[in-house]
């Protein structure tokens, strides 16, 4: 019994790293280049605004003194960025996870 509770512990331990639920620039660029991706957007040009956004946002994150975020509030983040740039992929951005 005791080797079974040692295993449990580590496995639940490995799952609560900080690490992995920190937001981070590439996180952010990468998922805005598969939308915009979606939307047949040239690749190039995507990289560069994805990068400029997500480097915005992780900056406004972290002068917050807020230690976490909702997915919806981030994507409302993320469209506000990127109406500059693309409005159709500031649509998608403030209606995700709506049927539209």
């Amino acid at each position: 019994m005791k080797l079974l509770k040692k295993k449990s512990a580590k496995k639940s331990e490995s799952k609560k790293s900080p690490a992995s639920n920190k937001l981070s620039v590439d996180y952010i660029a990468d998922d805005i280049i598969k939308e915009g991706k979606t939307l047949h957007l040239q690749a190039a040009p995507l990289k560069i605004v994805a990068n400029q956004v997500a480097e915005k946002i992780v900056k406004k994150l972290e002068k917050t003194d807020k230690r976490t975020i909702k997915k919806s509030d981030l994507n409302t983040l993320i469209a506000k960025e990127i109406k500059g740039y693309s409005k159709d992929l500031s649509f998608v951005y403030q209606n995700r996870g709506k049927i539209i």
